[in-house]
């Protein structure tokens, strides 16, 4: 997962991080450092933020993975939603 997260840190473009994203339903567990990291990658390269495909899983994923609610901002940044049900 650790090099799954690096590999999202460092995508160099959208056809990359599209790629990278049919990953991420295999995904069963993160750790929480790997879900802060995981968040800091998406909000930190835009290569990955505005990939359709990563944003059609990323909220999924770490709802699943970590029971937190995530939400993609108008901004285009992942952040845990403030309004949990």
């Amino acid at each position: 997962m650790d090099s799954y997260i690096e590999s999202l840190r460092k995508s160099p473009n959208f056809a990359r991080s599209n790629h990278l994203a049919a990953y991420m339903p295999r995904i069963t567990s993160i750790s929480a450092e790997q879900e802060t990291a995981l968040v800091g990658a998406f909000n930190a390269n835009d290569q990955v933020a505005h990939a359709w495909k990563i944003r059609d899983h990323v909220t999924a994923l770490l709802q699943l993975t970590t029971g937190n609610t995530y939400e993609i901002t108008d901004r285009g940044r992942l952040r845990i939603r403030q309004d949990k049900p």
